[in-house]
């Protein structure tokens, strides 16, 4: 092979790896979504109440099921303590949302509708970030 072979292979690698790298970048970087500053408040506190939700009940080990239940109690009042604490209360709003749903899923697990509405509660609550489809379980106090 000659010289001038040598460079146009060299010359196709260097241009290869070049578009190889800059598609990366494009398909790797996540899609930045404009956050209001309420939001973004509402996310670091229900974070940091989560971290405390979670030391809450670290050093306990459930044996039988009454324990299971008193641990994700104890973590849910934690959680919802320290939201109170930071200004949050429940919204109203996904409290009518929320009642439709848990008639219908206490129907179809044969379990009563306040147990099905204390489910969807409880998954909830942990959810700080708005969701285009339903009303947030946190709103700001006034």
């Amino acid at each position: 092979m000659t010289k001038s072979a040598f460079q146009f292979i060299a010359a196709m690698l260097l241009v290869s790896s070049v578009a190889l790298w800059l598609y990366q970048q494009k398909t790797s970087s996540p899609i930045q979504v404009a956050l209001s500053s309420e939001e973004i408040d509402r996310i670091k506190i229900g974070d940091k109440c989560m971290d405390a939700a979670d030391r809450s009940v670290a050093n306990l080990t459930p044996i039988i099921e009454f324990q299971r239940l008193e641990l994700k109690s104890r973590r849910a009042t934690t959680l919802t303590n320290c939201m109170h604490d930071n200004g949050y209360i429940e919204n109203s709003a996904w409290n009518h949302y929320a009642q439709p749903i848990a008639n219908n899923n206490a129907m179809k697990l044969h379990i009563s509708a306040d147990e099905a509405m204390q489910i969807l509660r409880q998954q909830d609550m942990q959810v700080f970030k708005s969701l285009t489809n339903q009303p947030g379980f946190w709103l700001k106090q006034k």
